[in-house]
Order: structure tokens, then sequence, then C-alpha cells
């Protein structure tokens, strides 16, 4: 760890870099899903108040969001992979393995674990388990256990995007931002 340590001091200047890559990378992926969750389903399930076209019916926007949402998978794994490793090397490089933690500290690795957890959890279990159940067609749709994978489903984003901002806002304090 020492290597890692005399590292990060010889280069400051790559660790205000890379910090502001993820800050920045962090709030994209915030904006992400708060765009993804309040704007695109919403519109997506309600496709015809908004266009002159019958009525789509449910299995066709969720079809559609599932899509959308297989998709961003790719970037939430990402991301999970991105958090873990920064905060990690964050930790080490700051030389603080062997110290209190101070709870501006709990804060960001708490948030991190949560943000690590749930992107992971969305990228490769639920956004796959929706998706399979959709191959299985409309009586798969619309039973209890799919119901019960997608309200667990909407609130691990939801926890994903809380823990999103506690991490960047906690990251944002720790540079005194």
């Amino acid at each position: 760890m020492k290597f890692l340590q005399d590292f990060c001091v010889r280069f400051g200047s790559l660790r205000s870099l890379s910090e502001a890559f993820y800050l920045t990378f962090l709030g994209i992926v915030l904006g992400s899903t708060l765009v993804l969750g309040a704007i695109v389903a919403p519109v997506v399930f309600k496709a015809a108040l908004f266009m002159d076209l019958p009525a789509a019916d449910l299995l066709a926007s969720g079809r559609l969001m599932s899509e959308i949402f297989r998709r961003f998978s790719y970037i939430l794994a990402f991301a999970s992979l991105l958090i873990a490793a920064y905060e990690i090397w964050s930790f080490f490089a700051d030389g603080r393995e062997q110290t209190a933690q101070t709870g501006l500290e709990i804060a960001i690795k708490s948030a991190a674990a949560i943000a690590v957890i749930s992107s992971a959890a969305f990228a490769f279990y639920y956004t796959p388990e929706v998706l399979r159940m959709q191959e299985l067609g409309a009586e798969a749709i619309d039973s209890a256990r799919f119901s019960a994978i997608h309200r667990q489903a909407e609130s691990v984003f939801k926890i994903l995007s809380a823990s999103l901002f506690a991490l960047l806002f906690a990251r944002l304090v720790a540079i005194k931002f």
C-alpha cells in the first residue's frame, strides 16, 4: 500500500483530474436515473396520451421500457465497478486505512457501498429477470411474482438514485466545494 500512497503524493494533479472525472460521472449517472424514473418511464407507459395512436398495451410499453433499462444496465454495471474502484483507491491513497473515520468518511463509504450494491443488483438481477419473464409472455407478466420483482426493481432504482445523490453530495462536501 506504501507504493500506492507514494504514487498518489507524486501525482496530486492526477488525483484532482480523477476526482473531477469521478464526480462528473456520478452526476451523469444520477441525472440519468432521475430522467429515466421521472420522465421516460411515465411517458412510455402513457404513450397513448401523447400520440395520436391507439392505446399501446401494457406489455408493449413494458418491453420498450425494458429495452431502455437493458441498455442502461451497461452504464450501471460500469458505475458499480468505477465507484468500487475509486472508493477503494481513495481509501488507500488518503492513508485512511489505519485512522479513525469521521462522519463524512463513513457517509461516503456507506453511500458508495449502497450505490455499488443497488446498481449491480439492478443491472445483473432485476433487469435480466424482467426480460426473462417478458419472454415467457403475458401470463408471466400478469403473475404475482412479476409484480413483486417489478416493485422491488422500482425500489432498488430509487435507492440507487438516493445513494448516488448522497455520495455525490458527500464527495463535494469533502473537497469543500
